[in-house]
């Protein structure tokens, strides 16, 4: 069987083609400049050309065939004489060469594909062992590759934006005047937070801080499952600490609402035995996807969420917990997590999802009646990069007998809207989160008084 010659995708043609247009067509110009780089001509002498027009171009000089023969003489770029005498004189419309332009950005894009598949295969091949870290980089380049070269402009007028700005303007006024919830993202199901936070943001990167054994995944599970409850919004979840059938049991006990102790030990009753495979039939059947795989590389990370998000739709993605991704070789902790925190960021933009990361706290946050933003393990980067950020606290250790069976709410930072405190109604027993009712403003034993008989 014959195979196919192994040949890197070319046109030297269109190079030339491109090239006599941009010095003898003014009209074409600009726009060559500002859609090609030397990158896109495959022969070296060709690039070197458009090198020099760039470059002429770029200090503003209105170029012609004497000036660029001069620059290259006063370069001495012997080489690219020849290639500099084949251009020729031809009447192209803007148009046409447009086209052309468009048709090189796809050999360029093939002769890339081409390179990084060949990459691939050498890494691959043979007996050498396999690397999973190896495997996410390739498949991240592929990826990369791939985005890049999409048909959507990486760039937009301000005058564009106006129509869309003035139409959300006049939805919310018309959901004001109606009477009508306004959706600024995906609601917590917390009524109290969502007045201040609005909800998970696409593109955003939210941040939840707590101490151990606060209830940092417990929190988590209960945002998933509102998420999922109100909307069917297809969810993601990177659970770094837990494996999975844990995740799962968490998950199905808080829908559930029943005591956690009672179901390992198998002292539920027969109906509230019942209730449970009920409810974990319908959990199961959610939209949402679960990754076990402890300290995750990031570059495959980065790698499935780009999968889920192409695949599944996925909006909001939960990681648990950002302490223990891994990133490759730094000098130190606060370099890791730095770096981490930043591609984080940028992969919430560039799928345009929220991803949410648990993240630890310093021991020093135990000594204060709150933590603070500064708490954050191992980096400051995290209050930079991120757009949110929410604090758990246990207000019970300060106040254990009117601040039982609850969980303090701190959201330190929000770059689009207000800050604030609230508390939840935290079940410990079943992990169930509920609303906080409002307070009355009588005590405990106020209410104790008045059970006692006269």
């Amino acid at each position: 069987m014959k195979t196919p010659e192994d040949k890197t995708p070319e046109d030297l043609e269109l190079e030339t083609l491109i090239l006599s247009a941009t010095l003898f067509c003014c009209d074409c110009r600009e726009h060559v400049m500002m859609e090609l780089t030397t990158s896109d001509f495959h022969c070296k002498d060709n690039a070197s050309v458009f090198l020099h027009m760039k470059d002429l171009f770029a200090r503003n000089i209105r170029f012609d065939v004497n000036i660029l023969c001069a620059e290259i003489q006063t370069n001495k770029s012997e080489g690219i004489k020849s290639v500099f005498v084949s251009l020729y004189d031809q009447m192209l419309s803007p148009d046409y060469v447009s086209m052309c332009v468009k048709d090189l950005k796809q050999v360029t894009r093939k002769r890339a594909f081409y390179f990084t598949c060949k990459d691939g295969a050498r890494s691959f091949s043979g007996n050498s062992p396999f690397s999973q870290e190896k495997y996410a980089n390739w498949a991240r380049t592929v990826q990369d590759l791939t985005c890049s070269y999409d048909n959507k402009k990486s760039y937009s007028k301000i005058s564009e934006s106006l129509d869309p700005f003035l139409e959300s303007i006049e939805h919310k006024q018309d959901c004001y005047r109606k009477g009508i919830p306004i959706k600024n993202g995906f609601p917590t199901g917390f009524a109290d937070i969502d007045e201040i936070f609005g909800g998970f943001k696409e593109g955003h990167l939210t941040i939840i801080g707590a101490r151990p054994g606060v209830g940092k995944t417990t929190f988590m599970c209960n945002l998933a499952l509102n998420i999922i409850r109100n909307s069917d919004t297809p969810i993601g979840i990177f659970s770094l600490e837990m494996p999975l059938i844990e995740v799962v049991d968490k998950l199905i006990k808080i829908e559930a609402e029943l005591d956690s102790n009672a179901v390992n030990l198998g002292s539920t009753s027969k109906q509230e035995h019942e209730h449970l495979i009920e409810v974990g039939k319908r959990v199961c059947q959610k939209p949402i996807l679960i990754d076990e795989t402890s300290r995750l590389n990031m570059a495959l990370l980065e790698s499935r969420a780009e999968y889920w998000t192409r695949k599944y739709g996925i909006k909001v993605l939960f990681i648990d917990y950002l302490q223990l991704i891994s990133a490759g070789k730094f000098n130190n902790k606060y370099e890791e997590i730095t770096h981490i925190s930043q591609r984080l960021k940028m992969m919430a933009k560039s799928l345009n999802i929220c991803v949410v990361s648990l993240a630890q706290l310093n021991r020093g946050a135990e000594k204060n009646e709150r933590p603070k933003i500064s708490d954050l393990r191992d980096s400051g980067s995290l209050e930079a990069d991120s757009d949110e950020i929410f604090l758990l606290n246990d207000p019970s250790a300060k106040d254990s007998y009117n601040k039982k069976n609850q969980l303090e709410v701190y959201l330190g930072k929000n770059r689009f809207g207000a800050t604030g405190n609230v508390n939840l109604y935290f079940d410990k027993p079943t992990g169930k989160m509920n609303n906080l009712e409002p307070f009355d403003g009588r005590s405990e034993f106020d209410l104790f008084i008045q059970r006692v008989p006269d």
